[in-house]
């Protein structure tokens, strides 16, 4: 793309202290059009893809860290409460940010924000319309000469089946240079 193609719209500028707090995932309603993010520091909100401010609904009191939106309007979230802990699925209530866990995860889901930091995770969620399911991208790298020393994987939630969750496979790029595929 050409750079004349886009414009900047905004910043993400007005959440507490944007030097302490970023976010961390964002997802689209495609029914209503709304974007929603979280943060690192568990602000849940609104993000205005006009203007690129961000209002937020309320704090979440656990760990999210990735974000989708299923076809009946359900947000879910999962995060892991240490990079060490296993994640939780939730369900996010749009109007006051409270969670409601739906199941325990098989995968570590955990940022922090810190993406220079020994270990940084980069979860990543997105929901399959046509089959009424979650992938997660569960990946970490540890800093240990460059190379990625651990990765959850990737994984199907199955939304219709008690939210079991099973590893699909590893996909992992070392950022230093070498494109890998896990087992």
């Amino acid at each position: 793309r050409n750079k004349k193609d886009y414009s900047v719209i905004g910043s993400f500028n007005n959440i507490e202290d944007p030097s302490d707090d970023v976010l961390s995932s964002m997802t689209i309603d495609y029914a209503t059009g709304i974007a929603y993010g979280i943060t690192s520091k568990g602000a849940f909100g609104i993000l205005n893809l006009n203007d690129a401010s961000f209002e937020t609904i309320g704090n979440v009191d656990e760990k999210v860290c990735a974000l989708a939106v299923g076809k009946d309007g359900t947000i879910y979230g999962t995060g892991s409460a240490n990079f060490v802990e296993k994640a939780v699925l939730y369900s996010i209530d749009k109007e006051t940010a409270a969670l409601t866990k739906l199941a325990d995860m098989p995968f570590r889901a955990f940022s922090d924000g810190a993406y220079y930091d020994e270990v940084n995770y980069n979860p990543q969620m997105i929901y399959d319309y046509q089959n009424d399911r979650l992938y997660v991208s569960a990946s970490v790298h540890t800093r240990d000469g460059g190379n990625i020393q651990e990765h959850d994987g990737m994984y199907i939630i199955d939304l219709k089946n008690n939210y079991d969750a099973f590893n699909i496979g590893y996909v992992m790029l070392n950022l230093r240079g070498t494109p890998k595929k896990g087992k």
